[in-house]
């Protein structure tokens, strides 16, 4: 009996690659593509690396708003947050990815930014920002709670590097769900000329729940007591600006490379 060539093994070992991810859902294929880069990713020190700029391609096969967060190596293990970049429309992608993420060792997989009130510091396009001199005023909005956020030297900028770093600031403070989620308008004010209020650092909250965060917690800390009371305004007066899911990815866009500041340790970011 005359067999058949057995040309499998002469196939290439990407084409085999290729076939062997044929079929998979893309969160598997990202999987498997994150295993084999693991090394190169475990060792960015910068954010600017090639390997950073690839895994940005992978994650946009998932989903195009998706993102990350590198944190510090910590006793040979490492924080990967996997970001929806304050998209909500891309929240179930983030959740999906962190449903499939296998067991890696040297890494902690994260789904969404989590608060970070300890990290009070950001640079964003050469610009720095503390998180003691932002401050906030509070007032319902609805169901949730709106943020009217003063910065101080705040001006308009093509690249609005003012309401990236803010966003991102609320994001450490808070974290990416309970922005997205619990927060109403977003309003980025300069500091000088700013409407009176009982305004307040933005790290003066000091204890977050670990992953849900309602609603009425946010009310709460923030000092809104109900829907009727607010600081220093009423809903009638409250602004009617809502952050939208298009003007918030404008203002996380483009930040690569953005650097979280914290005392021994540095958070590297990328969209």
């Amino acid at each position: 009996m005359i067999r058949a060539p057995r040309t499998l093994a002469l196939l290439p070992t990407s084409l085999l690659l290729a076939s062997s991810l044929w079929g998979q859902k893309s969160e598997g294929r990202f999987w498997n593509w994150f295993q084999a880069h693991d090394s190169a990713l475990f060792a960015v020190k910068t954010g600017s690396e090639p390997i950073c700029g690839e895994l940005s391609e992978e994650l946009h096969r998932v989903h195009p708003a998706l993102t990350f967060e590198f944190g510090p190596v910590d006793s040979g293990r490492r924080e990967f947050v996997l970001s929806a970049d304050g998209i909500k429309d891309a929240f179930p992608a983030v959740l999906a990815l962190g449903r499939t993420a296998p067991a890696l060792a040297h890494w902690t997989i994260t789904p969404f930014r989590p608060p970070r009130p300890d990290v009070t510091q950001i640079s964003v396009g050469g610009l720095q920002l503390d998180a003691r001199t932002v401050q906030f005023l509070a007032e319902p909005d609805g169901d949730r709670t709106g943020l009217t956020v003063s910065v101080p030297g705040y001006k308009a900028t093509p690249n609005k590097t003012y309401e990236q770093a803010a966003y991102l600031l609320l994001d450490g403070m808070l974290g990416e769900y309970a922005v997205e989620t619990a927060v109403g308008f977003i309003k980025i004010v300069p500091a000088d000329g700013r409407r009176p209020g009982q305004w307040r650092p933005l790290n003066s909250h000091v204890s977050f729940p670990e992953r849900t965060i309602t609603s009425s917690w946010l009310a709460r800390t923030f000092g809104v007591i109900s829907q009727t009371v607010s600081l220093g305004c009423t809903p009638a007066t409250a602004p009617q600006h809502r952050s939208t899911p298009t003007a918030r990815q404008w203002a996380g866009s483009g930040s690569r490379g953005v650097s979280i500041i914290k005392p021994g340790s540095l958070y590297l970011r990328s969209s």
